[in-house]
């Protein structure tokens, strides 16, 4: 079997958790004999194509044509298709509004070749360019949603979210996230990042690490750490150019409520130092308004760390032994951490991280995956 999986944004976020995720998924593939590729566009180029071959995975980076933000006009994808996409057994699509998207369906449906669409949480328009999202779906949506052979979504609150959207019932499967053991066997030094902010070893550190935008609550995290504040220090972690006017709101309230010393944002870190970042928290908080599943929540457990989550993110009740559920509003995620921030309370957490993360591993999610091809590429032969 001959897989290609498509996710345009691939090359811009490399190193973030949703390119992670296919990486993961393309060499969970590839151990039980599937080939696996993946169709990505590479900003850095406006002319030409390219393929990387990375740990035994073909990447083909077509150019950018033209760009606004994330979203690329690619004239390779046309010449990709015509000469190389008969030769999949299916096609996985993954995100959503992207050109590319639209453009490999409509070739997969002109060649036979079936496609499953995993939207990762993009799909129901909640964050910011509503508009443009409403328009996508105007123009794209009927056509992908007709010829796709399944939808997958991470939780029931995703899976909700397509309902209400049109997608039939009968297309949708569930399947969660996983972890993969061998990227949490070795755990850095703790200490080395509150080093680097000189933060007190006998200080409890809360953690964010994800997207600095509305729907991820991060204002809802600062206004509940506000009455705690002198117990702790809150450290936020990710990429904050995402949407300039939240971020600037954010260091705004943390102004006004004179937490310079206490808040601390840091930006995004990747490999060893995101790991430094988890090992060095007490707590790690994930105060979302809308999240499909919350990857993120998942890594803090494989660390040990206790989680404070709210009830709007699709992966809390999978850990719930070593979390904090809460509801989406400041009173209810202040009241959570000052729970958290009990030692014993921790300890009695973190006790059950292990035991969490054993069930939460790729086997079964690839298991699954695997039936729903097999079930697409042999009705596509009969």
């Amino acid at each position: 079997m001959k897989i290609l999986n498509v996710f345009q944004t691939y090359a811009y976020f490399n190193k973030g958790n949703t390119a992670s995720k296919i990486k993961t998924i393309s060499n969970w593939l590839q151990r039980r004999g599937v080939q696996a590729d993946i169709l990505a566009v590479n900003y850095q180029k406006w002319m030409g194509a390219s393929v990387a071959v990375e740990e035994g995975i073909r990447t083909f980076y077509l150019s950018r044509f033209l760009q606004l933000g994330n979203i690329t006009l690619s004239i390779g994808v046309w010449v990709f298709c015509l000469k190389e996409l008969r030769k999949y057994s299916l096609v996985h699509l993954y995100g959503f509004y992207d050109l590319l998207i639209p453009a490999v369906a409509f070739f997969s449906r002109m060649y036979k070749v079936p496609y499953i669409v995993e939207p990762m949480g993009m799909f129901r328009p909640v964050a910011k360019g509503v508009f443009k999202k409403r328009f996508y779906h105007f123009v794209f949506t009927d056509f992908i949603v007709k010829h796709a052979g399944y939808f997958i979504v991470s939780s029931e609150l995703e899976k909700t979210d397509l309902e209400v959207m049109g997608v039939p019932s009968h297309k949708i499967v569930l399947r969660r996230n996983g972890l993969d053991p061998d990227e949490f066997k070795d755990f850095p030094a703790i200490g080395t990042f509150r080093k680097s902010l000189s933060i007190p070893k006998d200080c409890p550190m809360i953690l964010y690490f994800g997207r600095v935008v509305s729907k991820k609550g991060v204002d809802l995290l600062i206004e509940a750490f506000y009455e705690i504040s002198n117990r702790a220090v809150l450290v936020i972690a990710g990429p904050d150019n995402e949407n300039p006017g939240y971020f600037k709101s954010l260091k705004n309230l943390v102004l006004k409520a004179n937490l310079q010393e206490r808040i601390f944002f840091v930006g995004p870190k990747f490999g060893s130092e995101k790991m430094e970042l988890y090992v060095d928290a007490d707590i790690f908080a994930l105060p979302s308004r809308h999240e499909n599943f919350g990857n993120v929540a998942v890594e803090a457990v494989a660390c040990h760390r206790p989680v404070l989550i709210t009830n709007r993110c699709g992966v809390a009740p999978l850990i719930k032994p070593a979390a904090v559920i809460v509801d989406c509003d400041v009173e209810s995620i202040k009241m959570g951490l000052i729970k958290l921030l009990d030692v014993e309370y921790r300890k009695s957490l973190q006790e059950k991280c292990g035991e969490v993360i054993k069930g939460l591993t790729w086997d079964e999610p690839i298991d699954q995956m695997l039936r729903l091809y097999k079930e697409l590429t042999e009705h596509k032969s009969v």
